[in-house]
């Protein structure tokens, strides 16, 4: 109704705008939203919102389309005028109303195509962006899509081939460029659900297939979301470093290369899906997960999801629910930011899929653990991709402050219940003052940021991998800053800096080392393996003296020597290199130079390793 009025009034208000009131029942108008909890602040800043658009949805700068000669749109319907037998014209029905708001292309000039509105038999309104190669087939492909979407078409003889050149010809002076992802697209920010700033210079639309399966939506003010989720963050370390993380994919293009994940582990019923829920409530919800997806899915499944989380976070729960075998492969995808090369049907390769983001992930395993129950030995850089971090260091689980509630559970039910009422406005907020600010000034901003907690952070004995992970926690401390200054949050200045450092000391302490994760874990299987065979496979001797005792050593791996009077066994001989069966997974150089970083390791002038 509110677009039919709208339409009515073009050319006669000096400008038309549509106020949307979130989760509106069917038919329902502002009576309705106000009693399911609508406030004064809540319309106020909706209508400030709606101010700043100075178009409708009958689209900006649409310019009415040329309608072909022989075909009228009458009512709500599409017409073709053929001659009849007294040589006069007669309307032929082709479907409902259908409209070509614009013509669409790529920011190449390629991909062209035309975009269609129409409505089902419900009244409810969809506009889809027809490929004008569609209509080269013959299989009518173009057609059976409008069906699928509730276009109602005359099932009557030629009315195709007439729908069909329409769709040929029409043409509008309006246009709009496509994108096929969800981020940022020079200074504007497209999502399925809204796009800042909505005046952009010309009109972007996002084409994601024709799936319209997302989560991003908005419900409550952005005051709301800080009532019920930003303020129980305060005190609680894990609560607020993952709600930062919410906000750091947005600030990704002026820190390429730092995406990547955060995986929260631990013991089950300790409050990590509920981080997840209140993180992903800065970006949306609508279900009983809220924003949160699952690792249950294929390594395409995973993919599809990256790409539609582009530049903004990706919530994946239970990472037992994934093969141990797929899993170092999409996690590296995922921090990599790119999906797996595929061909066409003419032996073409396809566009890879590319994508910048944040992903939260949680389990009640450790990821490098899941990892290594199907593969001999993980990578260091498994663990700069995935930082882990201990998900029940708090006095309560996840949580040290519990706000006045009796216990853990009542708080996590308390602060679920609010990220499912209030979700999705805090990062076009976040976007808006980013534009407010300018790339410029918050790039230099950001910078200043990453640097004072690194400075805060950093340690003398860190190795680069150790940067790389430091980096990543300094970009959700600065987001975390940020949306405090912006007054997104609430949050006390300082504050997410002093939650966010308190993680990442967290992450460095389940890694176990600030040094080589590589070396760390090649001397733990040296050791390992020196301990499982001392007592069969090495060679006693003393001073260089075997020993003559009553064990047999067959299949001898080395040499352990005694100390002078004793039974200590201080040294391993290894007469040419260091045994395969020693290193195991482990390359041979990466296992002498872990050694020798410990002291462990002396050479016979440059021959072989003892």
């Amino acid at each position: 109704h509110a677009l039919h009025v709208a339409e009515s009034l073009q050319g006669i208000a000096a400008s038309v705008r549509i106020l949307r009131l979130p989760e509106l029942p069917e038919k329902g108008d502002v009576t309705d939203w106000k009693e399911a909890g609508g406030t004064p602040e809540a319309f106020r800043e909706l209508l400030a919102r709606a101010s700043s658009n100075p178009t409708t949805e009958i689209g900006r700068d649409e310019a009415p389309a040329e309608i072909p000669d022989g075909f009228k749109i009458e009512g709500d319907g599409l017409y073709r005028y053929l001659l009849d037998e007294k040589g006069g014209y007669k309307p032929v029905f082709l479907c409902a109303r259908l409209e070509v708001v614009c013509r669409t292309r790529d920011g190449r000039g390629e991909e062209w195509g035309k975009l269609l509105r129409f409505k089902d038999p419900d009244g409810r309104t969809h506009q889809w962006i027809m490929p004008d190669s569609m209509l080269a087939s013959e299989r009518g492909e173009w057609r059976s899509h409008l069906l699928r979407l509730g276009l109602k078409i005359s099932p009557a003889k030629d009315v195709t081939v007439h729908l069909r050149n329409f769709l040929f010809i029409a043409e509008s002076p309006s246009r709009a460029t496509k994108v096929d992802q969800i981020g940022w697209h020079g200074d504007v920010f497209v999502t399925p659900a809204w796009t800042i700033p909505e005046s952009a210079p010309e009109r972007i639309i996002l084409d994601d297939g024709g799936s319209g399966q997302h989560h991003y939506a908005e419900r409550g003010s952005v005051q709301e979301w800080r009532d019920s989720v930003a303020s129980q963050c305060a005190g609680n370390s894990l609560l607020m470093f993952a709600v930062s993380a919410a906000f750091a994919p947005i600030l990704l293009p002026l820190r390429p290369g730092l995406g990547g994940g955060f995986h929260l582990a631990s013991n089950t019923t300790t409050g990590k899906t509920t981080m997840l829920i209140a993180a992903g409530s800065v970006w949306g919800g609508g279900t009983k997960d809220g924003f949160a997806e699952s690792w249950n899915s294929t390594s395409a499944g995973i993919e599809g999801m990256a790409r539609s989380h582009n530049h903004s976070l990706l919530c994946l729960d239970e990472i037992k629910e994934i093969p141990p075998d797929k899993l170092a492969l999409v996690a590296y995808a995922l921090a990599n930011g790119h999906g797996t090369a595929r061909m066409n049907r003419d032996a073409t390769s396809k566009n890879r899929a590319r994508f910048e983001l944040i992903f939260l992930s949680t389990g009640e395993m450790g990821c490098l653990t899941h990892v290594l129950s199907a593969e001999k030995r993980a990578y260091g850089g498994q663990e700069v991709r995935v930082c882990e971090i201990r998900a029940d260091r708090g006095h309560f689980g996840s949580f040290d402050n519990l706000h006045g509630f009796s216990d853990p559970a009542r708080f996590a039910e308390s602060l679920v219940d609010g990220a499912l009422k209030s979700y999705g406005t805090a990062a076009p907020e976040f976007i808006r003052r980013f534009l407010a600010c300018g790339r410029g000034v918050v790039r230099h901003r950001l910078e200043a940021l990453m640097q004072t907690f690194r400075e805060r952070c950093r340690t003398s004995d860190m190795v680069p991998e150790v940067d790389r992970i430091l980096n990543r926690f300094a970009l959700v401390a600065a987001a975390g800053e940020l949306a405090s200054e912006w007054g997104v949050t609430g949050w006390l200045e300082g504050e997410a800096f002093r939650h966010v450092a308190s993680e990442f000391e967290n992450c460095i302490e389940r890694r176990g080392t600030r040094g080589s994760s590589d070396l760390k874990r090649a001397l733990e299987h040296v050791r390992a393996v020196l301990l499982q065979h001392s007592g069969a496979r090495l060679q006693r001797h003393r001073d260089g003296k075997p020993l003559r005792d009553d064990r047999p050593v067959s299949n001898r791996l080395g040499f352990c020597g005694l100390s002078e009077g004793g039974n200590q066994e201080e040294e391993y001989q290894f007469p040419n290199r260091l045994p395969n069966e020693l290193c195991g997974p482990y390359d041979h150089d990466l296992v002498v130079k872990a050694l020798e970083s410990v002291g462990a390791l002396r050479r016979e002038g440059r021959r072989n390793p003892k």
